[in-house]
């Protein structure tokens, strides 16, 4: 229980630091055009980030971190039907405080079509490191299962 406590609050706190990275590139470019100005996400300009934004995507963040650590518990789950109830999960979590927390303006199209890119760039990343981190554990189950064939065989020939 609380090693799944401590996974919990370390995958909180690196969706935490990519929130806070992004947030403040994304403040020092576009911090004080007119359009931002009204988003509570740039509420101090391009001079920084507000205490209660970074609350807020703290929260968002452990959020997150539930929902992925309560979607691993389903072993039997297909990958598949795991990852779409994950980004759906996610998608409506994240939507859900840009709305409640009014981060930009609900009729602000642009600010809409970067959402779903930035969305869309962090989930292909993830994708990558899941299809990289899953190649290479498939590799070390085959060395594995390759050098226990290999003892197998060498104990049966002995006998």
């Amino acid at each position: 229980m609380f090693e799944r406590g401590i996974h919990i609050i370390s995958r909180a706190l690196i969706a935490f630091s990519v929130f806070i990275v992004v947030l403040a590139v994304c403040t020092v470019f576009i911090g004080n055009d007119l359009e931002v100005s009204e988003m509570s996400l740039y509420q101090l300009g391009n001079q920084g980030i507000a205490i209660e934004t970074i609350f807020q995507g703290l929260l968002l963040s452990f959020m997150i971190s539930c929902i992925n650590e309560i979607l691993d518990l389903f072993h039997s789950m297909l990958l598949l039907w795991k990852t779409i109830l994950r980004v759906l999960l996610i998608t409506l979590t994240a939507v859900s405080f840009i709305l409640y927390f009014h981060w930009f303006p609900s009729d602000l199209m642009p600010a809409w079509i970067g959402f779903g890119i930035s969305f869309m760039i962090c989930f292909t990343i993830a994708c990558f490191f899941v299809i990289y981190k899953t190649k290479k554990e498939n590799e070390e189950y085959q060395r594995l299962f390759e050098r226990f064939k290999e003892r197998s065989r060498y104990e049966s020939d002995s006998d």
